[in-house]
């Protein structure tokens, strides 16, 4: 569980590809951001074997985002997760 959630804050804010992809919004409108989540981008990186990816879009109009994570090798249920701001690359 500490693994899914650090790893998808860090890999969030600092490993972001971005586009403004999203056919219900008119592009202008929306900032897509997608991660790969690994063990290598906890700080400090571990040797895990669990993986994930998530796919954020931020409206700009309503400032909402919407998030889809899928994840898998976990060693226990996932009961939270959250969002840090970190640095952007």
């Amino acid at each position: 569980m500490r693994f899914a959630a650090a790893a998808f804050i860090f890999a969030f804010m600092s490993s972001c590809d971005s586009s403004n992809d999203n056919d219900d919004v008119p592009k202008s409108m929306n900032k897509t951001f997608v991660a790969t989540l690994t063990g290598v981008q906890e700080t400090p990186a571990n040797a895990s074997t669990a993986v994930g990816a998530s796919t954020l879009l931020y409206n700009i109009i309503t400032r909402a985002f919407t998030s889809t994570t899928t994840y898998s090798g976990l060693s226990s249920a996932v009961t939270a997760g959250h969002i840090h701001v970190g640095a952007l690359v």
